[in-house]
């Protein structure tokens, strides 16, 4: 029994390897790859405007219902605020809340922007920069 089990496993450790090595040899060569730009998901815009609390074009993503602009409909907002070292594509394009708020169909969701900050105003910048995200997104 024990001499089966041990082939049992040699086979599988074989047909693994050979697994790899055809994967391997199928494989694309990485300089031959070219990025595609991902679909914007359905409902998803990108809005751009000036804001004089930071002094400077910002950006945000929004997802609206299906007929948004058909109607005169009220829908709750949901504000979904991303993390340190991301951006306002984050949440809409890479985690898929456009793909599930649009599924709800009866919701807003806001993605701002505030760039590397925690959505904070800050008593003063090394760059001289007027950084009153908190006011930016509260007001």
């Amino acid at each position: 029994m024990k001499e089966i089990d041990s082939f049992n496993l040699i086979l599988a450790g074989i047909a693994l390897l050979t697994q790899l090595i055809i994967g391997q040899a199928n494989a694309q060569d990485a300089n031959s790859l070219e990025p595609v730009a991902a679909p914007i998901p359905p409902g998803l815009e990108t809005v751009e405007f000036y804001s004089p609390a930071v002094d400077r074009r910002m950006k945000f993503d929004i997802v609206l219902p299906e007929g948004y602009y058909l109607g005169d409909a009220r829908y709750p907002v949901l504000y979904l605020l991303h993390g340190y070292m991301q951006n306002y594509t984050v949440w809409g394009r890479n985690l898929a809340a456009a793909f599930y708020a649009r599924e709800l169909d009866d919701l807003i969701v806001v993605l701002p922007d505030a760039g590397n900050s925690w959505f904070i105003n800050y008593a003063s910048s090394t760059q001289g920069a007027n950084e009153q995200l908190g006011r930016l997104h509260c007001q």
